[in-house]
């Protein structure tokens, strides 16, 4: 086998393998000793592989000013009023301007990026788009570890679309 391609294929799957294991340990984003899941809110991103010739991934690039390196998939933050700023791609596109939305979040509740693309055009040249983007809120806690217990497949970041009680 060629060694090019070899050295290819493992930067790939190390590549993979690190990305799997750092996306789901959420991430502290607040200062002072861990507190309990109840004290803090957690924002999900998604990492949505479902379609693999369509990939979607959106994560917090910024949470009020401070860089995240690496773009964490989860993230535990204290409740209050953030500003995010988002590392987003769609089909392999990444944003021209990275969007920031202003939020105000709830200890114990936890809330998912989320996208609705409005516009898509894609030629062989180039693909462009355009799509709004929110926080949406999920549930608390319990209600979370229930579904992900009950769906499994939910865990790798794709976008939970859990039925509302109300």
């Amino acid at each position: 086998m060629n060694p090019v391609f070899k050295r290819y294929v493992l930067g790939f799957l190390i590549a993979l393998f690190l990305s799997g294991c750092a996306t789901h340990t959420p991430r502290k984003m607040y200062k002072g000793e861990i507190k309990n899941e109840k004290d803090v809110a957690t924002i999900i991103g998604i990492n949505d592989w479902t379609n693999w010739n369509r990939p979607v991934t959106l994560r917090v690039h910024k949470l009020d000013g401070e860089t995240l390196y690496g773009s964490p998939n989860v993230l535990h933050v204290d409740p209050g009023s953030h500003e995010l700023v988002l590392s987003v791609s769609h089909d392999r596109m990444m944003a021209l301007k990275l969007p920031v939305l202003n939020v105000s979040v709830k200890a114990g509740q936890v809330y998912q990026l989320d996208y609705r693309l409005i516009e898509h055009r894609a030629s062989l040249r180039e693909s462009t788009g355009t799509a709004v983007y929110s926080l949406r809120y999920i549930g608390d806690h319990k209600d979370y570890e229930d579904y992900l217990a009950k769906n499994p497949e939910y865990k790798a970041g794709t976008p939970l679309f859990i039925p509302s009680a109300g």
